[in-house]
């Protein structure tokens, strides 16, 4: 494919007063990117806006989101994944409970554990958060880590039983940040766990619930100074440029 540069010489060498004209696909092409760059900013915008609103209708949970997407950042890091996968991650697990937007209060709010057929309908917003995610193009990649953030390396998992590394990596990193925050988290049903309780079950998931690789990594950056960090709210969920 002929470069701009030797195109340009070609321009010149036959019609120097065309050159001008070659800024102009340039030109349109930035404009084109800003206004891309600037759709998907304000789509996430508007995407953890509503994360936002989701989480605060429980005084339980405000700031959930924030939190699991900044410990699967963190976790995310310590694989070798590119910086592109890393923010994936990390932006799929700021939205992973998108699918609770539609959920009845009695199910997210009841101060008691809910009945089977109760626990059937919360189970649907993982496959719910993926439909309403697979909307929208700039966040395909994120899709699936939404939908299979609540699979269990053994298997046992919801909503397609994914077992192992069959289960997208994004994913297993999300569920581990997703159910150590609960679990630290006050509950209508339940006192908070301390930090060394939850992590004393995330040890022993380790293998059957969760991947022990990501285990390892999680437990390697929750030192005290990272979850007190992790911990004070953010005005803003962090947006990568």
């Amino acid at each position: 494919m002929i470069s701009l540069g030797v195109f340009g010489a070609i321009l010149w060498n036959y019609n120097p007063l065309s050159i001008p004209l070659l800024a102009l696909p340039v030109i349109g092409l930035r404009y084109s990117y800003q206004l891309a760059h600037q759709l998907e900013r304000q789509t996430k915008e508007a995407l953890v806006a509503l994360m936002r609103v989701i989480d605060e209708r429980d005084e339980h949970t405000s700031d959930h989101s924030r939190r699991v997407s900044d410990y699967a950042r963190a976790i995310a890091g310590k694989f070798d994944l590119s910086e592109d996968e890393v923010e994936i991650i990390a932006t799929a697990a700021l939205l992973h409970d998108l699918g609770k937007v539609g959920m009845a209060d009695g199910i997210l709010f009841g101060a008691k554990l809910l009945s089977p057929e109760e626990r059937k309908s919360a189970e649907r917003h993982a496959e719910i958060g993926a439909t309403l995610l697979s909307k929208f193009p700039l966040f395909q990649k994120g899709t699936l880590l939404v939908r299979h953030h609540h699979e269990r390396f053994d298997g046992k998992g919801y909503p397609d039983g994914l077992k192992g590394e069959a289960i997208p990596v994004g994913a297993r990193i999300i569920s581990v940040c997703d159910a150590y925050q609960a679990m630290t988290e006050r509950r209508p049903y339940r006192a908070a766990l301390s930090q060394e309780t939850a992590i004393e079950q995330i040890r022993l998931g380790s293998g059957s619930q969760f991947d022990p690789a990501v285990v390892q990594a999680f437990i390697g950056i929750l030192t005290p100074e990272a979850a007190k960090e992790i911990a004070t709210p953010a005005a803003n969920p962090s947006i990568a440029e």
